[in-house]
């Protein structure tokens, strides 16, 4: 322990100036430092547990099949191990409720991410940055602009305040004013604005470029365009008072920077591989041979035991990997049913990658999530099962109580609890719903392309007029 403080005393006199421009965050009107709560490390030991302001969101944090899953989450995670304390997340309303909500002490830390705009504030106390990112012009459709000069006569929508916003009001000086600069609206993160990009409610927007990735990689009617303005610092904040606790993230940080943990953090939330598309163009070739799988006889004897069809057993290993047996999603799901590693150790499984024991596993669970269901109707307790299995429990009863809020019947997917979950991607909704936000386009297409490659496998058996060599 005493070597720990000794670290970190030395590092603050030789801290390095690399995140003296970095941004601060949303501003608060009125701030004073007379009134900010006075808590700083010994504090939060003493408490025992560290509390992370931040969003929900597809990379700084969400659930997952029930477990804790973000960026920032991660760091956040690693940081707490670090200080051998519990963690909390804390989610305020909205973005600008963020630093309110620290000096009135009901978080030590903001870790906002890629989502929040983080214009200059001066009352946060700036940590040394982990990462830097930098901001593009995302157009909808058609062929991506190439140069910043074709934003000439466009509107553009971009979140105010951010690094984004002022970048692009420099391009519309040196444009002489050509571009109309449309402020999105108060409440709204980099998500939202891509969601409404993608609909057509937005011809061209501001976004930083790992969040225009992976949101590319869902909405394929958007395109990334040229880079806007410098990169920016990605970091945490603290009080002003909490300067212990400032260098103990410094210190925290400089490790994160030099071990290569962002760079991993970024492959896992960002980039998405290729290895289950090259598994899918094979399994194509099964289907041509008169064989859904080379795991046919496997799926069959699993379904048998639970009672499910082992055509549906075979759309949602399809669905979920590809029939690669090998598979490994970033959230760590494993094998042909991409199974958790902690819902595999409570099915008793002792290998999770062998393809018999994945199989009859994600069978079983399949069943469980499927049996929660068992009053409605059964291809909405398929429907919703599958969405259970996909998401976990709590965000599907979110979507169910979300669809009787707004006049929708709660037992039907189709139309119904699968429009509340699509819904539940945006914050309006999600800071109301117990599980938190969740990417809900995702899960509700995850669930129609299960069920259509379902009723594809019987139509194809019906015609076959039996079932396939095994």
């Amino acid at each position: 322990m005493y070597f720990y403080w000794f670290i970190i005393m030395i590092f603050t006199l030789f801290q390095a100036s690399a995140w003296v421009n970095m941004p601060s965050l949303p501003r608060m009107e009125d701030a004073s430092l007379a009134t900010t709560v006075r808590e700083d490390l010994p504090e939060i030991q003493k408490r025992d547990t560290l509390r992370v302001i931040t969003q929900h969101s597809a990379s700084s944090y969400f659930l997952f099949r029930g477990d804790e899953r973000g960026l920032e989450y991660e760091l956040a995670r690693q940081f707490a191990d670090m200080l051998d304390v519990h963690l909390q997340m804390v989610i305020p309303p909205t973005p600008e409720d963020m630093i309110p909500w620290l000096m009135e002490g009901k978080g030590d830390i903001i870790a906002p991410g890629l989502l929040t705009a983080v214009p200059n504030h001066p009352v946060a106390l700036r940590c040394l940055p982990y990462d830097s990112s930098y901001f593009v012009v995302v157009t909808r459709g058609g062929a991506a602009i190439t140069s910043l000069d074709e934003l000439a006569g466009r509107t553009v929508h971009a979140i105010p305040s951010g690094p984004g916003y002022y970048a692009l009001i420099d391009l519309n000086t040196q444009l002489g004013g050509a571009i109309t600069i449309a402020p999105a609206p108060s409440g709204w993160d980099y998500e939202m604005l891509l969601a409404a990009l993608s609909k057509g409610e937005a011809e061209a927007i501001i976004a930083p470029w790992p969040l225009a990735k992976i949101e590319r990689s869902y909405r394929q009617n958007i395109t990334i365009g040229p880079r806007i303005g410098q990169n920016e610092p990605v970091g945490w904040y603290v009080r002003p008072n909490a300067n212990q606790l400032r260098d103990a993230v410094d210190v925290f940080m400089s490790r994160v920077q030099s071990s290569g943990i962002t760079a991993s953090l970024r492959a896992k939330y960002f980039d998405k591989g290729e290895r289950a598309a090259r598994y899918r163009a094979a399994s194509a070739r099964f289907l041509r041979e008169g064989q859904i799988s080379p795991y046919d006889r496997t799926m069959k004897l699993a379904a048998e035991e639970v009672g499910v069809d082992w055509l549906l057993v075979a759309a949602v290993a399809y669905e979920e990997s590809g029939f690669a047996h090998d598979m490994e999603s970033p959230m760590g799901a494993v094998g042909l049913m991409q199974i958790m590693p902690e819902t595999a150790a409570s099915l008793g499984v002792a290998d999770v990658l062998d393809p018999v024991q994945n199989i009859h596993a994600g069978t079983r669970y399949l069943r469980d999530q499927i049996a929660q269901f068992g009053s409605l109707e059964k291809r909405d307790a398929i429907a919703f099962g599958l969405a259970a299995y996909n998401v976990g429990l709590g965000h599907v009863e979110d979507a169910r109580k979300l669809a009787a809020e707004i006049g929708r019947d709660p037992n039907r997917w189709r139309g119904n609890v699968e429009t509340a979950m699509e819904l539940l991607a945006h914050q309006r909704f999600y800071r109301r719903a117990s599980s938190g936000y969740f990417r809900g386009s995702e899960t509700a297409r995850y669930v129609n392309a299960v069920l259509a490659r379902w009723e594809m496998y019987e139509r194809m058996m019906r015609r076959a007029g039996s079932q396939p060599a095994a």
